[in-house]
């Protein structure tokens, strides 16, 4: 755990918290709502780790309490969040447990439509602005969450916008075409990654392959289906995707055992 968070410190998708529970301080509410705006307002969303604490010597996974981690209600959260959010932020809570800790994760998904801006302001100790109204929120590329100041990093979120806007009306076509008979659009990534995934699922079940696992999300932004004839080739593509992570391979593949799946090995 320690060595994933020393690599991960610095990842655009991921944040840490201390130890705490929701109903802490305000200050510490705030921090977390202008979080949530902010992995909101970037490409792909991101992931807010609470129960890592930080010290000189580096990040210290000590996990949360019980009562800390009941105390995680996203009904709660997005009470509050409706105080300071223009669109209320799509987030799911996750109790994790992990090498005898007990962890929150919320996950973030990137706004639907609109950007996501802090509507009201909200003070800490010291009458310090921990929020700031009209202010958009944002991950920066040194993984930091800021607010929005350059044109680099507005410009970002202006053209995730634009392609929501598009995916909107891309949408509204297929609707119009299929409704009048003349044909369906293919299938969207997410659709046709779905039912990739879907496969290989039950091609792991009915080869016994479940019993452990590594959990992985991949966000892959556009489908391109290719036929590869040779077992080979395929085998190599498997070996090229692989990834060392401290010796160890990632994904581990068993190359001495390899398993045909339906729609691949």
């Amino acid at each position: 755990m320690t060595q994933l968070i020393a690599q991960n410190a610095e990842s655009r998708g991921l944040d840490f918290k201390a130890p705490m529970a929701w109903e802490g301080s305000k200050a510490d509410r705030a921090e977390l709502i202008r979080d949530l705006m902010c992995f909101a307002n970037t490409p792909d969303g991101g992931y807010i780790l609470v129960g890592i604490e930080e010290s000189p010597g580096g990040f210290v996974a000590t996990g949360v309490s019980d009562d800390q981690a009941e105390s995680f209600d996203p009904s709660k959260i997005g009470d509050l969040a409706q105080t300071y959010c223009s669109v209320l932020p799509v987030f799911a809570v996750h109790k994790v447990a992990l090498e005898g800790n007990l962890y929150v994760l919320i996950a973030v998904e990137e706004f639907e439509c609109q950007p996501i801006i802090c509507t009201k302001d909200c003070h800490g100790p010291g009458n310090e602005l921990v929020l700031r109204a009209g202010t958009v929120y944002t991950r920066t590329v040194d993984a930091k969450c800021t607010e929005t100041k350059t044109a680099e990093d507005m410009q970002r979120v202006l053209d995730m916008a634009v392609r929501k806007r598009g995916d909107a009306l891309l949408a509204q076509v297929a609707g119009l075409l299929g409704s009048r008979g003349s044909g369906e659009l293919p299938p969207s990534s997410h659709q046709a990654f779905a039912a990739q995934r879907a496969s290989a699922e039950e091609s792991f079940v009915e080869a016994g392959l479940v019993d452990s696992f590594w959990q992985v999300e991949i966000r892959p932004e556009r489908f391109e289906e290719r036929i590869v004839e040779s077992r080979v080739e395929l085998a190599q593509a498997r070996d090229d995707a692989t990834t060392q992570l401290r010796g160890w391979d990632f994904p581990h593949t068993d190359r001495d055992g390899a398993v045909n799946l339906t729609d691949g090995l």
